[in-house]
């Protein structure tokens, strides 16, 4: 069980955030299609693309909340880790679905007002989801190790900890899911200091 409840309120608030920003991203591009009336047909392509895999990380995120909030019930540390893993893994795949989108529109034959407006909201999605996905792999340090890194025995374990896998498998565990968050910080682009507007040029549109 999760004993500092910030800590999962943090968590819960930053992936309930994720994912109404995912809702209200793939709400957008559905309605370009319905509201532009022509496109390119390698923009309307990727934007179908687009259009599933933001679904798919919708999904994931919905699953994602639900779980984490299970989690926080644990009481068992295998049950706890397994809990937070499905969160993880969840919450990664997310981001795939996310830099996915943004992969279709790569190259210079797809540059264009379209373009702009999908990449800056999804990815200003993907910068919200990779936050959530590092305040769950903090949950799993700092609470999940002190489960896992208990020894298989039981009359070793300290008092009021269930058996977890021991301290070297949970350290091998940790270094695994560290590296993977890595990973998905370098497949999230940065936007160099400027405003969501200015990168997606809806400051040129108003004026």
């Amino acid at each position: 069980m999760i004993r500092h409840k910030n800590d999962q309120d943090l968590a819960q608030t930053a992936l309930t955030i994720s994912l109404s920003r995912a809702r209200s991203v793939a709400i957008f591009v559905a309605k370009l299609t319905k509201e532009t009336p022509s496109f390119k047909r390698r923009e309307y392509l990727a934007i179908k693309d687009c259009i599933e895999v933001l679904g798919n990380s919708v999904d994931r995120l919905g699953q994602s909340v639900k779980e984490l909030g299970r989690a926080g019930h644990a009481v068992a540390g295998e049950d706890f880790m397994w809990k937070m893993s499905n969160v993880q893994t969840w919450v990664s795949a997310a981001l795939t679905d996310e830099t996915t989108c943004l992969d279709g529109f790569s190259g210079r034959a797809m540059e264009g007002k379209v373009k702009k407006l999908i990449r800056l909201k999804v990815v200003h999605v993907a910068q919200v989801t990779s936050n959530a996905l590092a305040l769950a792999g903090a949950i799993v340090g700092a609470f999940g190790f002190l489960y896992a890194a208990q020894p298989q025995d039981k009359t070793k374990t300290d008092a009021g900890y269930p058996p977890g896998i021991g301290v070297k498998n949970s350290l091998i565990m940790l270094g695994v899911i560290n590296f993977v968050g890595m990973l998905f910080t370098f497949l999230v682009p940065e936007p160099k200091g400027k405003s969501l507007e200015e990168l997606s040029g809806e400051a040129e549109v108003e004026k």
